[in-house]
């Protein structure tokens, strides 16, 4: 009877840990969107550069500008 026990302890244990691999690997893949304001001197330009530091594929379908609570309305 211990031998049932302790086998279906060890199953347990394998089924959780395989769930937590999985989770564990799907973390890492995800986007991971950055974006910061940046002025070049040289050229006289400024603007706000968005980048995708994380290993899967990000795709933006709307960009939106907040100054101060209020949306910034588009502009050429």
């Amino acid at each position: 009877m211990a031998a049932i026990n302790i086998s279906l302890i060890a199953l347990y244990f394998e089924i959780w840990q395989g769930k937590e691999q999985i989770k564990h690997n799907y973390i890492p893949v995800l986007p991971r969107i950055t974006s910061y304001f940046a002025y070049d001197t040289k050229q006289q330009k400024f603007g706000i550069y968005i980048i995708n530091n994380g290993l899967g594929s990000a795709f933006v379908t709307q960009l939106r500008f907040f100054v101060d609570g209020q949306e910034v309305p588009d502009h050429i």
